[in-house]
């Protein structure tokens, strides 16, 4: 992780959710669809729409990690988790720009979490 301050970090994870909130509305974004995140939506009885509304309403104390560095693919990307059926679920998001300036949000994973998560910014 980026060496930042609690209060920068909140701070830029506003802008990062403030902007996905709004590429969601735009229709600028992209669930990929990994046979996990597929597997979790079955499990837990999600509608496509239902999961787009979990993402939507991802706040701050959701926060996990990042910013981490992109292996596959140029840029940073961040991690979230949330409950659902007291289940915890991984979300890994990005936003990224192409070649002509516009931005797309991107939703790597969404499935159940293959380890504990933890919250550095949860008031809990």
């Amino acid at each position: 992780m980026v060496d930042d301050s609690k209060e920068e970090l909140r701070h830029k994870l506003h802008w990062l959710l403030r902007d996905f909130r709004n590429l969601i509305e735009e229709k600028k974004y992209f669930i990929y669809p990994h046979q996990k995140n597929k597997e979790t939506l079955i499990r837990h009885n999600l509608t496509l729409r239902q999961r787009e509304n979990y993402i939507y309403n991802l706040n701050i104390e959701d926060y996990f990690a990042g910013p981490k560095q992109d292996e596959q693919h140029s840029g940073i990307y961040w991690e979230f988790g949330i409950f659902i059926d007291d289940d915890p679920i991984y979300i890994k998001l990005k936003i990224a720009t192409d070649q002509h300036g516009n931005d797309f949000g991107f939703c790597y994973s969404f499935h159940d979490a293959e380890f504990p998560l933890k919250f550095p910014l949860s008031d809990a």
